[in-house]
């Protein structure tokens, strides 16, 4: 916007000036303070740092959306690629790793609401138990609270082995799904 209004009216027409020196800590504050005060034109944003309350327009979406037309890999980064995305292979530790960080663990219990097993992630337990619904539609169901296999499976550790066992209920939900999430 600037650039275009600089070749529209002429560089006789803009000014550069230095408002203040200050410490770097203090940038963002003192870039906020002028940016109240001056309230300046070629400013999209109003927050220093932060692009809070700014909507993009139809346009500039679109080209976001778009191709990158200046992007262009040339043939050997083409080639090294489509050969990564065809020979892409992770070890079982790295696969660990990303269920650990990335995965919801699911507790596994009996009828009777001993904890049975557990799970690092809602595909491990899918694998195991060998269901075949969408990992979506059985994370539903794990919020819910539902009974299915005879087992009661939850996102929370629910054994407790001071208190005395009591069985689930196979009508009502051990928990809701605000607190399961």
């Amino acid at each position: 916007m600037l650039s275009r209004a600089i070749l529209k009216y002429g560089h006789d027409k803009f000014s550069v000036a230095i408002l203040e020196y200050c410490r770097q800590e203090l940038l963002d504050s003192s870039e906020q303070y002028w940016l109240d005060l001056l309230k300046p034109d070629y400013n999209i944003l109003k927050f220093s740092r932060s692009s809070r309350g700014y909507k993009h327009t139809t346009e500039s979406i679109a080209k976001m959306k778009g191709a990158r037309p200046n992007f262009k890999p040339s043939p050997e980064l083409l080639k090294k690629l489509i050969e990564l995305s065809k020979t892409r292979n992770y070890d079982q530790d790295y696969r660990d790793k990303v269920s650990n960080q990335k995965g919801n663990t699911v507790y596994v219990y009996d009828s009777f609401g001993k904890l049975i097993s557990s799970y690092s992630s809602i595909i491990r337990l899918k694998t195991a138990y060998g269901f075949t619904m969408h990992h979506n539609t059985l994370y539903k169901y794990i919020s819910q609270g539902m009974l299915f296999n005879n087992h009661k499976f939850s996102f929370i550790n629910l054994d407790h082995s001071d208190s005395p066992k009591s069985s689930i209920d196979n009508t009502s939900p051990i928990l809701s799904s605000k607190s399961n999430k």
